[in-house]
């Protein structure tokens, strides 16, 4: 989705659930990290057992 000045990336992703922050030198489990540092606003909603959707409100620059 898209509206004036946002960008809305839905991204259906595995819904494997962080049980703890990932070690330092593991190669994953820092995406929902990420979104929450650079997002306004962000949510996830779960499909299934299997499958989730993040959704990210990120301001575009001028």
């Amino acid at each position: 989705m898209r509206g004036p000045g946002r960008w809305l990336p839905p991204i259906t992703v595995p819904a494997t659930p962080a049980t703890e922050p990932a070690p330092p030198d593991a190669p994953s489990g820092r995406g929902l990290l990420l979104v929450a540092a650079y997002a306004e606003r962000w949510g996830c909603e779960v499909r299934d057992a299997y499958m989730k959707t993040v959704w990210a409100e990120v301001g575009r620059p001028a």
